[in-house]
């Protein structure tokens, strides 16, 4: 595959993925949901609406496939493999977002430590090239990542930096991208309630540019709300502006 190729494969990707708003936010090692058969998630907010994902989930309540719509059109299915450990090996994504008529394949990679309690490696490849491989290199007594490095394609020269600290309830990524202009550091940092969901959301760039442009499409701060089913996990997210609460995501569980 060309570069150009697959300098557009990963555009396509990830235009795939900004558009779908808010309807991928399942995170498939850390959410996890016992006795639930499906769950579907419907985007709200900013962008195009339309947008919903539906996720199946083994007898232990991981989700091993994913499947993104917009309105009736199927964008894309995500299959999920996970070690004994419950973290994921492998997953698979085939979408067709570039051209309607083709159907492309991006793969991602995981390899772990001897007993599986670091991640070491990830590698994203298609069924022609590898995109980008990222390195984690640093780690704490927890074993949290907080340093890793992602080369494109084979290359072993970062094309950045990603630095992570860890406090109560906060997690700081700061991640610096090099380029032959000079360097851009882009912090985020995370603030979560005490059931670990996301509260909290700041963005910062520098240098600061004139313009800030997200590629979501979202501001340099958020702040989320949430409704609580019986069985515990949410789902209605909200983000708070002007003390206002705006839906921008809703989850519906088949149990």
């Amino acid at each position: 595959m060309r570069t150009t190729d697959a300098l557009s494969l990963v555009a396509g990707l990830a235009l795939l993925s900004t558009t779908s708003v808010r309807a991928q936010s399942l995170n498939v090692e850390q959410e996890r949901f016992p006795g639930a058969k499906r769950l579907k998630i419907q985007a709200f907010g900013r962008g195009p609406a339309g947008f919903w994902a539906l996720y199946q989930f083994d007898n232990q309540g991981h989700a091993t496939e994913e499947k993104r719509y917009r309105s009736r059109r199927h964008l894309s299915t995500t299959i999920y493999t996970y070690n004994r450990r419950h973290q994921v090996l492998r997953q698979a994504t085939t979408f067709d977002i570039n051209h309607p008529n083709t159907t492309h394949n991006i793969y991602n990679t995981y390899r772990y430590n001897a007993d599986s309690s670091r991640v070491l490696l990830e590698v994203c490849y298609t069924d022609t090239d590898t995109l980008y491989i990222a390195r984690f290199l640093e780690f704490d007594a927890a074993n949290r990542p907080t340093k890793l490095t992602q080369a494109h394609g084979l290359g072993r020269a970062p094309a950045s930096l990603t630095e992570i600290t860890y406090a109560t309830g906060q997690e700081t990524n700061r991640r610096t991208d090099y380029e032959p202009e000079g360097a851009t550091i882009t912090t985020v940092t995370h603030q979560y309630n005490d059931r670990g969901h996301l509260i909290q959301e700041t963005r910062s760039m520098s240098p600061k540019p004139a313009v800030t442009f997200w590629i979501d499409g979202q501001g340099d701060n958020q702040q989320y709300d949430y409704d609580y089913s019986p069985r515990g996990p949410w789902t209605k997210q909200y983000e708070l502006i002007e003390g206002k609460k705006v839906l921008v995501e809703k989850r519906t569980f088949r149990y």
